[in-house]
């Protein structure tokens, strides 16, 4: 009987869950809430996996609608996001802003996909177009689109704004036609496509059968993830009119939305009643699981200072015991010292590096720190979006590629043996001599370049599968980076794959294609920055933004890029809000410890302006301003010294260059070939001793010298001319009773 009862229950369990819509904003977020609810079931006996579970983010959501009616929007096939791989999507557009279609207003000179060149500039003028769901085939669309730039800046980094967007409006709707012919969408594409599915097959929603929506990180939400809540709730109200059988859980937390810059909108939390058109139950979860008190006092505190929120303080539920560090500084550059000073301490006490984190509102900032923890023998990782290019076994292989142009070359070669032994190829342990060393290496480059060999002069199918082989080889301990960057070039072989298989004499072969990939992410893809998902032996380096959801022991929070002049500017005021929901999600990943830090100055304009985060933290502290105004003095009072030293030390250096000068002149006017003078009170060489004869010779030898220079002499200052007489008799007296001694 005890089994019956068990498979009803997991079969009424399932069948709750296959009826409930859960929904988050990251893969990474969808995860953790699979995996948790996996393991929450199982403990409680349910015979359930992990699969099971119908999670997804709102993209993924949005594309299962496009993938059942794609036909509907025009596309041949479920279309893919050609964001997913940035090198695929420039190759597509840059054919249509150079050669002859170049745009008159922007600037060659700069290379195309770096900051102001003519594609970088370009994507963006067509991504706000998209973003404001802008029609291309409406009058006054480029106007619109100016206005966007405008307001966004970038329309600031071209030589004619007007006529360079006019261009790129002319060739959108040509980019637009490339991407839905080979099948392709954005990011930015999928919520409105599939909203418009919506308007065109309202029951669609009512097929899925939702009973139950729990929205993840609803803090995260924009307004077109508002709107298929909405019309998800419009679904469950019609079945359901009073909501008795039916849900909606929106859980999120309005301190931590900080996502302004991808349309995040705070209000979604904060004013949800109105947003969904009826009255919700309330439920305040304020304990706080992993700060210790004295770390969420000064978090609270600062984010109560914001006008729009929800007042719900977090109380920790560790309790006390925690310790919370305030200090100002006179530069980011002692700022960042006293940082990396604290880290060794830390380390040298016995913390163990990966429990301690550093976090900054810029990456600029963490790589500083990373050179100079480098400096200091101190490893770090950094947990912040990087540069694929600049990861060493990508670099190795861009390099080895070159080899399919030149196979004669041996830099190719010597480059993919560096990761292929993991940057031990000059190690010498067999204790081999230089000639030795220089012939194992040439061994190893002729092996490599007979593999290369073999691909360009054999089967073309089975060189495509030899060369995946040779650079997976040098992915030596699985980094992620570098294999996220092959599935890029492997995704444009796909692609290529399908083009040659519908027309082999009009295309090329795959394997042409991906070696010919490597030249376009070397120019279009420089900058393509992906984060790193796993975790390293090392002291982490993060952005505030990417320590969102991570915790640690030790947290180092350097405050100095937080402020910045948009912020000081009154109409600015909600970004001032959302930079202290930021400092509020960064101050509170520390478990035991926190540190907080920054530079006294902002920015400097016509005068200094002070950081405003960092002062409303020394109020929170202090409950006055009279620490914040006494450190403050100090530092007036020793850039004054500092600048009254400087002044005296020039001022020193200016004397010592006169006394110097005056020598100089001085030495000009004695120092004749074969006498003896006096200078500093040490006797000048001369050519030898003079009998009493000779001597009155010299002497007019002397005097008609200085006859002769009369007009230096009148240059003279009159102590200078008074030192000079000096002198010149000291040098005669001297020189005089050497003789007569």
């Amino acid at each position: 009987m005890y089994e019956v009862t068990k498979e009803i229950e997991n079969a009424i369990y399932k069948a709750v869950i296959s009826h409930t819509l859960f929904v988050t904003f990251t893969d990474a977020a969808a995860m953790e809430i699979r995996s948790r609810m996996t393991s929450i079931a199982k403990n409680e006996g349910h015979d359930i996996e992990a699969e099971d579970f119908p999670v997804m983010t709102f993209n993924a959501f949005s594309n299962n609608i496009i993938k059942a009616f794609y036909n509907d929007l025009g596309f041949t096939e479920a279309p893919g996001v050609v964001d997913v791989n940035p090198t695929a999507r420039a190759v597509k557009a840059v054919a249509l802003i150079t050669g002859d279609n170049a745009i008159k207003g922007l600037n060659y000179g700069i290379p195309l996909a770096k900051d102001g060149g003519a594609l970088n500039l370009t994507l963006k003028v067509w991504d706000l177009a998209k973003e404001a769901e802008l029609d291309p085939n409406e009058p006054g669309f480029d106007q619109k689109v100016l206005d966007l730039a405008i307001k966004d800046g970038v329309a600031k980094k071209m030589i004619d704004d007007a006529g360079a967007i006019s261009q790129m409006c002319d060739h959108y709707q040509e980019y637009l036609s490339i991407l839905k012919s080979e099948n392709l969408i954005s990011f930015a594409d999928q919520d409105t496509l599939a909203l418009q599915i919506l308007d065109m097959h309202p029951e669609y929603l009512d097929t899925l059968g939702i009973q139950h929506m729990v929205v993840d990180e609803a803090q995260d939400s924009n307004d077109k993830n508002m709107e298929f809540i909405n019309r998800i709730l419009a679904v469950m109200r019609k079945n359901d009119p009073n909501m008795e059988h039916h849900s909606l859980t929106i859980v999120g937390d309005d301190n931590q939305s900080i996502y302004g810059f991808r349309k995040a909108n705070p209000q979604n939390m904060i004013d949800f009643d109105n947003k969904i058109g009826m009255t919700s139950t309330k439920l305040f979860m304020t304990q706080n699981f992993r700060s210790k008190q004295e770390i969420l006092d000064p978090a609270n505190a600062l984010v109560a200072l914001n006008v729009n929120r929800i007042d719900k303080p977090c109380v920790a539920a560790r309790g006390n015991g925690g310790k919370y560090t305030l200090q100002g500084y006179d530069s980011v550059d002692e700022e960042l010292d006293a940082i990396v000073d604290r880290v060794a301490e830390m380390i040298n006490s016995g913390i163990t590096p990966r429990d301690i984190a550093v976090l900054s509102f810029k990456k600029a900032t963490l790589q500083k720190l990373a050179a100079k923890l480098s400096k200091k023998g101190v490893t770090w990782v950094i947990k912040a979006p990087l540069k694929l290019i600049e990861n060493s076994r990508v670099h190795g292989a861009i390099e080895f590629m070159q080899a399919f142009k030149d196979p004669t070359m041996s830099k190719p070669y010597f480059e993919y043996l560096i990761p292929l032994t993991d940057g031990h190829l000059l190690d010498n342990e067999e204790g081999l001599s230089e000639e030795e060393m220089q012939e194992k290496i040439q061994s190893l480059i002729g092996e490599v370049r007979s593999e290369v060999m073999s691909i360009i002069n054999g089967d073309p199918n089975q060189g495509r599968l030899k060369l995946h082989e040779m650079l997976e080889a040098i992915n030596v301990g699985d980094d992620e980076l570098y294999t996220k960057w092959l599935d890029m070039m492997y995704q444009h072989g796909s692609e290529a794959e399908k083009a040659f298989q519908l027309d082999p004499a009009n295309n090329n072969h795959p394997l042409i294609e991906e070696i010919a990939w490597i030249d376009y992410f070397t120019e279009f893809g420089a900058d393509t920055e992906l984060k790193m998902d796993q975790d390293y032996e090392g002291v982490v380096l993060s952005t505030a933004h990417s320590s969102k959801g991570l915790e640690w022991p030790y947290v180092i929070n350097t405050i100095s890029d937080y402020d910045n002049a948009r912020l000081h500017r009154a109409q600015n005021v909600l970004d001032v809000e959302e930079t202290r929901r930021l400092l509020f999600v960064s101050m509170t990943r520390a478990r035991e410890e926190l540190l907080v830090t920054g530079a006294y100055v902002a920015y400097k304009k016509d005068d200094e302006v002070y950081n405003q985060f960092l002062k409303e933290l020394y109020v929170i502290r202090d409950g006055n301003t009279d620490r914040w105004d006494a450190e403050l003095l100090a530092r007036a009072q020793k850039i004054e010294e500092r600048a009254e030293a400087r002044k005296k030390a020039s001022a020193e250096r200016a004397k010592a260059k006169r006394e110097a000068d005056k020598k100089s002149r001085l030495a000009d006017i004695l120092a004749a070939d074969g006498k003896t003078v006096a200078i500093d009170g040490k006797r000048g060489s001369g050519k030898g001793i003079y009998s009493k004869s000779k001597y009155a010779t010299k002497l007019r030898d002397v005097r008609s010298e200085y006859d002769k220079k009369v007009s230096k002499i009148r240059e003279m200052t009159d102590s200078e001319k008074a030192e000079y007489n000096n002198m010149t008799a000291n040098a005669t007296q001297m020189s005089l009773a050497d003789i007569i001694g």
